[in-house]
This record gives structure tokens, C-alpha cells and sequence, in this order.
């Protein structure tokens, strides 16, 4: 049996600024690797992760974080395995979080059996402002780490890092 593609989503509003990252990082990845992967883009209630990641075997989330590092820097969570840092993924628009979404999930019992969060480090969610030079810098690296981390059999993911 041919293993289902993983699903990546993108997480974002983008209309502010820096929060933005995650649906583009998605739509690029679906232009550099198309068909490859399924791809939803989650702009909105954090609700819809529940059915973004409904049936999936594996999943990768791709939204912004403040850990208080430079814009740019990527951060990588093995969200099936341990609980998301607290307060990293507040400073973005939603009023119920990914970090919120994945505990909920989780108690409820619905999580993915593979469930991987990579995070870029943002700086401004403005209204109509465009990205920032550090995450506008990494897209591109972010988009690669996605694909890697999609494409990466399940037991090859480590338990939690950062990068």
C-alpha cells in the first residue's frame, strides 16, 4: 500500500504582516513541489485545524511564533508527542491559537498520530504590512524545512528541536 502524502498547513492571516508566513510558505511549497503534498491553507478560526488535519496520518502546521529570537528563525515541535511552549503563538491575530488547538485536540483525542508544528520567528502583525526582511529572508528556507519535514517517514522525526 502507497502511503497518503502528508498534509501541510498553513496557518495565517494575510492581511497582517508577519502573520501572513504560514499561508505563504504553503502556496509556495505547492508551486515548488506540486502534487506532492496536500496542502490547506487555514486563515481564520483555529477550529478549522480539526478538519484540516481530519484523516491524516501526518501533518505539518506552518505558522508564525514569538520566542523572542530574530525574525527568520525557525523553530520545529513534535506537537503529537509534547505540549506546544506556552505563549510563543499569542502574539499572532487568532483568539484561539494553534497552541490551543493541538491541546484541545489532543484531549479530545482527534490529534494526528504524526502532528509537526514548524514555526518562523515573526516581528509585526500590522494591517496591510508586508513581511519583514528577516522572514521575507527565510521563506524560502521555511518552505525547504516544510517539505523535509513532510516528506520525512514518521519514525525519522525527532522528538522536539529547534533550529
Amino acid at each position: 500500500m502507497i502511503p497518503r502524502p502528508a498534509r501541510v498547513i498553513g496557518v495565517g492571516n494575510l492581511l497582517r504582516g508577519d502573520d501572513a508566513v504560514g499561508i505563504l510558505a504553503v502556496r509556495r511549497l505547492r508551486r515548488r513541489h506540486p502534487g506532492r503534498f496536500e496542502v490547506v491553507e487555514c486563515e481564520g478560526e483555529m477550529s478549522a485545524l480539526f478538519d484540516a488535519w481530519q484523516g491524516a496520518e501526518r501533518a505539518v502546521v506552518v505558522d508564525a511564533v514569538r520566542a523572542g529570537v530574530s525574525p527568520g528563525t525557525l523553530h520545529r515541535f513534535d506537537a503529537a508527542a509534547t505540549r506546544l511552549p506556552a505563549g510563543i503563538f499569542v502574539g499572532s491575530t487568532h483568539t484561539f491559537g494553534v497552541a490551543e488547538a493541538v491541546e484541545l485536540a489532543r484531549s479530545l483525542g482527534i490529534l494526528p498520530p504524526t502532528l509537526v508544528v514548524v514555526g518562523i520567528e515573526v516581528k509585526r502583525f500590522t494591517l496591510g504590512a508586508p513581511l519583514t526582511p528577516g522572514v521575507e529572508a527565510a521563506l524560502d528556507r521555511l518552505v525547504e524545512r516544510v517539505a523535509a519535514e513532510a516528506a520525512a517517514p514518521a519514525a525519522a522525526v525527532p522528538h522536539r528541536s529547534r533550529a
